[in-house]
């Protein structure tokens, strides 16, 4: 059982002063009812052993305000964690986030499949050495047998657009996994929430 689990730092700290200050008061008339000749001075006497007390509370309510101070630290971690996992669920259940994926999805598969595509699609993550798009009809062929958007496509130009679309939205994925990455709960996010982790890797 906790002692005092309700108590803030600063009810703490109020309750410390309190105390002291009622010892304090308490003093001297304390002092005033002892016999004369139990100290020379008594009232300086009692005093001076009470500011060793004085200091041992202070010390002492230090200390109680530092492990408050630490409960709540790690409260706040906790909620930090749950609150990032709640984030996290909201945007991978959301309908935008799932378009994304699907996208990244075809894009990987397709890279996966030929081997043409996916040197293309390597490249296309750096800046220099970026290799042209393989129209070739197998490229073509596997695009489309994942998407029937792009089977549909009415001229080469529509077919173009849907999936440099594609691409655009595995740039997405990464910069997504980057920005997990930094997070200091990422291992608490990954274990809580299953959004195939385990399947981007490999095919990254």
């Amino acid at each position: 059982m906790k002692l005092f689990p309700k108590l803030t730092p600063v009810s703490a700290a109020l309750l410390v002063i309190l105390c002291i200050l009622v010892i304090w008061g308490a003093t001297y008339p304390l002092a005033l009812s002892l016999p004369e000749n139990t100290f020379k001075e008594p009232l300086n006497s009692s005093y001076n052993v009470l500011n060793v007390l004085f200091t041992a509370l202070a010390f002492g309510g230090v200390i109680i305000t530092l492990i408050f101070q630490a409960q709540q630290a790690s409260q706040a971690r906790l909620e930090a964690v749950e609150r990032s996992i709640l984030e996290m669920f909201q945007i991978l259940t959301s309908a935008e986030f799932q378009a994304t994926k699907n996208a990244a999805y075809r894009v990987l598969i397709a890279a996966i499949r030929n081997r043409d595509y996916g040197e293309y699609v390597a490249s296309k993550l750096f800046a220099v050495e970026q290799l042209p798009y393989p129209s070739t009809d197998a490229v073509r062929q596997t695009l489309c047998e994942l998407d029937p958007e792009k089977q549909a496509a009415v001229d080469e130009q529509a077919f173009e657009y849907l999936e440099r679309h594609d691409r655009l939205k595995l740039d997405d994925m990464m910069n997504f996994f980057s920005m997990l990455a930094q997070r200091q709960s990422s291992k608490s996010i990954v274990s809580h929430v299953d959004f195939a982790y385990d399947w981007w890797r490999p095919a990254l």
